[in-house]
């Protein structure tokens, strides 16, 4: 099918008649039946993610094209997401919406769901520590929990400082230890959240004594004036 132009020449300088008939068929514009876009839904979990919408056209004679520069795109919802001419869809909040895909009014929807996950807070444990003796030592160990009820250890952005370098040090990776006597607090800090404070204490005088037990010899063995005796004695300390 088509348009049929029929064409014929002259020449006057040979002859007032004209030529024979020339024929020639121009194919007609192929008929658009449906488009389909592809995806048809999109989910997203940061902000500012993108994903591009293809746009398929289907024709009467059996033939395809991508429609992507023919098509206008529009968003429901501007403050949950953004679409571009070019059908480029970013994330911008939390909250569904639907964009539009119109080719020469063949209309396909794209449904939209936002659930942007932030971090709420952290928390760590443990979260006060009493020291009795100098040199002991406790790691701190950092959890995020997110806005979507997940958590997670974390130890890379995560800052520690001491409250008294005298009583308890602290290193990049949150290893305290015991200095000297006193009170002090460790402050823990990670962006986008508020500081984390541990109390600590350095008491030595809490330091229970070891225990003392004599295996050998057992109690109640003789033993003459003068004699020497092999003793062994076996100490603990809780610390």
């Amino acid at each position: 099918e088509g348009n049929v132009i029929t064409v014929v020449a002259y020449d006057f300088s040979q002859s007032p008649y004209p030529s024979a008939e020339s024929t020639a068929t121009v194919p007609a514009e192929p008929v658009l039946d449906h488009i389909e876009v592809s995806p048809s839904t999109m989910n997203f979990d940061t902000a500012n993610a993108y994903q591009d919408i293809s746009v398929t056209g289907y024709y009467q004679d059996g033939s395809t094209a991508n429609l992507v520069s023919e098509a206008t795109f529009s968003c429901s919802d501007i403050s949950v997401a953004s679409v571009s001419d070019t059908g480029r869809v970013v994330a911008l909040s939390s909250g569904e919406a639907t964009i539009t895909v119109n080719v020469d009014g063949f209309i396909e929807t794209v449904e939209v769901s936002v659930n942007i996950i932030t971090l709420d807070s952290i928390s760590v444990d443990p979260d006060n520590i009493a020291f009795v003796s100098i040199g002991q030592t406790q790691q701190l160990v950092v959890t995020a929990h997110y806005s979507d009820g997940s958590s997670q250890q974390i130890s890379s952005g995560v800052s520690y400082a001491t409250g008294d370098v005298n009583v308890v040090t602290v290193t990049s990776s949150g290893l305290v230890e015991a200095k000297a006597n006193g009170n002090t607090e460790i402050s823990i800090y990670y962006p986008g959240t508020p500081v984390v404070v541990v109390p600590v204490i350095v008491n030595t005088g809490q330091d229970p004594p070891p225990t003392v037990q004599v295996l050998s010899p057992s109690d109640g063995t003789s033993v003459e004036r003068g004699q020497n005796v092999s003793v062994t004695v076996r100490a603990e300390d809780s610390i």
